[in-house]
């Protein structure tokens, strides 16, 4: 494994195996930072790329010392402007991101998605001068996003209301 990081990293990525999920293999997180209307439907915060500009989520490597959800949420706060309670469990996986290097190599991994009931939303954060942010519907959101992985992820988000303890489950 550790040769492949040695590729990657002279290929241009300034990858290593701090990026390296369980089993040690190259691996992204990401947030969907969400919160709900008054009727109970989910509203994405959605961000640009700093690149091109297009309509993403907020995503990067994982953070020695974190869990996967907690990275996924710290590129919520860097990335986004917000923070919350991030769930542990992956709600949906990208296929891949597929990364060329300065030498035209191409690597791909994949990108687990955490959800972020968002709580805070900051007036200052890290990258607010790199990208815009906003708020969308999940109509608006899925025709937004570019990936088509994506754009089936937010179609197929749905919330739970956990019942308190006792209560039975609906």
């Amino acid at each position: 494994m550790r040769t492949l990081y040695r590729i990657l990293a002279r290929a241009g990525w300034g990858i290593d195996d701090r990026h390296s999920g369980p089993g040690g293999l190259p691996l992204q997180v990401a947030a969907l930072p969400f919160e709900l209307d008054s009727r109970g439907a989910p509203r994405f915060l959605l961000i640009t790329s700093r690149n091109s500009g297009r309509w993403i989520i907020p995503k990067g490597w994982p953070v020695k010392g974190l869990t996967l959800a907690e990275s996924a949420a710290r590129e919520a706060y860097e990335e986004a402007g917000v923070r919350g309670i991030v769930g542990e469990t992956e709600i949906g996986r990208l296929d891949s991101a597929t990364k060329r290097g300065r030498q035209g190599t191409v690597a791909r991994w994949p990108i687990l998605i955490f959800p972020l009931p968002v709580g805070t939303i900051l007036t200052r954060w890290p990258e607010q001068a790199q990208r815009r942010r906003q708020w969308m519907t999940r109509t608006e959101a899925i025709e937004a996003v570019s990936d088509a992985n994506l754009a089936h992820i937010l179609g197929a988000f749905e919330t739970r209301d956990d019942p308190a303890p006792g209560e039975p489950e609906r």
